[in-house]
C-alpha cells in the first residue's frame, strides 16, 4: 500500500476540513462513507468518533464590511468545531452524522459576532440487493454567503431526505430518492429586505444515479436531477421555478494517487417553467481533486460553475423580477514540504459572476459582471501527525462594473488544524 507523504497528509487534513465538514452531504447524492468515517479516531464501544479544530484566522481584517472605500480594519477570530460519528447497528444498519459550530468573532464590531450551529445525519439499511437511505439536517449561519452579497444575514436551512439504492452487478449500483430543503433569510432592520423577498423558498430534488466501479479505486458516475424551486414572494403564477441538473464524471478513492471527484454536465431551466428567473441552458461543473508530486508536493484544485438566484431582482420591460447569475470558482493551492516540519502553502483563486437580467443603475441599466482574484500564503508547522498551526495572509480584490461594487481586503494572522 502507498503512503502518503508529509505534504500529503497535512494536505488531506486541510481537505477533509475545508470539503468535508463545511459542505453538506446533500450537495452529493449520498456519498459513500470512507475507511477513515468508519474506523473514526476514537472508539466508544461501537460508535466512531473523528472531532476536528480549525482556526481558520485569528488575525486582522482589514475591510470587514465589503466596501469600496473607507474600509473598516478589526480583529477577527474565525473557529470551527465539528466531529463525525458513525455507528453500525449489526451487519445491515448504519447510523452517521456530522456536526459542527462556527464562533466569528470581531472586536470592535460587536454586531458582527455570530455562534452559527449545524448539523446533519443519516440512516443506512440493508434488505437483499437494496439499501435504504434517509437524512436530514439544518444549519444556522451568518457570514458573507456569497460575491451576491456584501452583508452578514443571518439564514437558516433545514432539509430532510430519503431514498433507495439497488445493487444490480457486483460493479454496477443504480439509486434514486427526493429531498426537500428550505432556505429561510433573517435580516434586521438594519439590512437589505429584499434578500428575503428573493431568496426565501422552499426546493423539492428529485434525484437518480447510476455508479460503475471501473476500479477498486476509480468509480464512473450519472445522475440527473428536477428541481422545483417555490418562492415564497413571486410574480402572479409565477412562483416556482423549475430546471433540471445533469451530470457525469469520476470520483478516486481515497487512497488513489488522485483522489476527490470531478463532474460535469449540463444544466437547464426551460422556458415554460422558469417561472420569474429568465430561462437558462448552460454548463455545470462540480470537482475537487488532490495529487502528490515530486515527493514533497502536493496540489489541490477544485471548480465548481452552476446557476445561481440573485439577492437582487433585475429589470425586464419596466417590471422588476428575480434575477440569476452564472457563477465560476476556479481555486488552486500548492503545499510544499520544507525541512524542520514546516509546510509552505501557496493558495490562488479566481471567481466570476455574470447576471442574466440587467440591473437597474442611475441613469439606465447595466449587464453586470463581477470577478474576484484572491492570492495568499501560509507557513504552518506541525505539531503532530495530524495537525498544523501556523501564519497565513489572504488578499481578495472585486472588481466589478456594478456602481459600488469594487472593494479589496487583506486577512492575516494565524491559521491551525487540529485532526486528532
Amino acid at each position: 500500500m502507498r503512503r502518503p507523504g508529509r505534504a500529503g497528509s497535512a494536505t488531506a487534513l486541510v481537505l477533509a476540513l475545508s470539503l468535508g465538514a463545511a459542505a453538506s452531504a446533500h450537495a452529493q447524492f449520498w456519498p459513500d462513507f470512507t475507511d477513515r468515517q468508519k474506523k473514526g479516531r476514537f472508539r466508544v464501544g461501537p460508535i466512531a468518533l473523528t472531532p476536528r479544530l480549525e482556526l481558520r484566522n485569528a488575525g486582522v481584517d482589514t475591510n470587514v464590511f465589503v466596501t469600496p472605500t473607507s474600509p473598516v480594519e478589526d480583529t477577527a477570530v474565525v473557529l470551527r468545531a465539528s466531529s463525525d460519528v458513525f455507528v453500525p447497528i449489526g451487519r445491515r444498519m448504519r447510523l452517521a452524522g456530522t456536526g459542527w459550530i462556527d464562533f466569528n468573532y470581531f472586536a470592535s464590531e460587536a454586531d458582527q459576532r455570530s455562534t452559527d450551529p449545524g448539523g446533519q445525519g443519516r440512516v443506512e439499511v440493508d434488505a437483499w440487493r437494496l439499501t435504504f437511505l434517509a437524512g436530514g439536517g439544518g444549519f444556522r449561519s451568518r457570514q458573507l454567503y456569497s460575491t451576491d452579497i456584501d452583508e452578514r444575514i443571518k439564514r437558516t436551512e433545514q432539509w430532510v431526505n430519503g431514498g433507495v439504492q439497488l445493487r444490480l452487478t457486483s460493479r454496477l449500483r443504480a439509486e434514486a430518492g427526493v429531498e426537500s430543503h428550505e432556505y429561510r433569510w433573517n435580516p434586521t432592520p438594519e439590512q437589505d429586505a429584499s434578500v428575503k423577498d428573493q431568496l426565501d423558498r422552499d426546493s423539492d430534488v428529485w434525484k437518480g444515479g447510476l455508479r460503475y466501479k471501473l476500479t477498486s479505486l476509480t468509480m464512473l458516475v450519472a445522475s440527473a436531477e428536477k428541481i422545483d424551486d417555490t418562492f415564497l414572494v413571486a410574480p402572479p403564477g409565477l412562483a416556482t421555478t423549475t430546471s433540471y441538473r445533469y451530470l457525469g464524471g469520476f470520483e478516486f478513492g481515497e487512497r488513489a494517487f488522485i483522489t476527490g471527484r470531478f463532474v460535469g454536465g449540463l444544466r437547464d431551466i426551460p422556458s415554460d417553467k422558469a417561472g420569474s428567473v429568465v430561462p437558462y441552458t448552460g454548463p455545470v461543473f462540480q470537482g475537487s481533486i488532490s495529487a502528490p508530486f515530486l515527493q514533497r508536493l502536493r496540489l489541490n484544485l477544485g471548480y465548481d460553475r452552476d446557476v445561481y438566484y440573485s439577492a437582487t431582482g433585475g429589470r425586464l420591460e419596466e417590471v422588476i423580477l428575480r434575477n440569476t447569475y452564472t457563477y465560476g470558482r476556479l481555486n488552486a493551492s500548492l503545499d510544499i514540504d520544507a525541512p524542520l516540519n514546516l509546510v509552505l502553502r501557496l493558495t490562488g483563486g479566481y471567481e466570476n459572476a455574470n447576471y442574466l437580467r440587467p440591473f437597474v443603475v442611475p441613469g439606465g441599466a447595466i449587464d453586470r459582471r463581477d470577478q474576484i482574484y484572491l492570492g495568499g500564503a501560509s507557513l504552518l508547522r506541525r505539531v503532530s501527525e495530524n495537525g498544523l498551526i501556523g501564519l497565513t495572509a489572504v488578499h481578495t480584490r472585486r472588481e466589478s462594473n456594478y456602481p459600488g461594487g469594487d472593494y479589496t481586503r487583506w486577512q492575516y494572522g494565524l491559521q491551525g488544524y487540529i485532526y486528532p
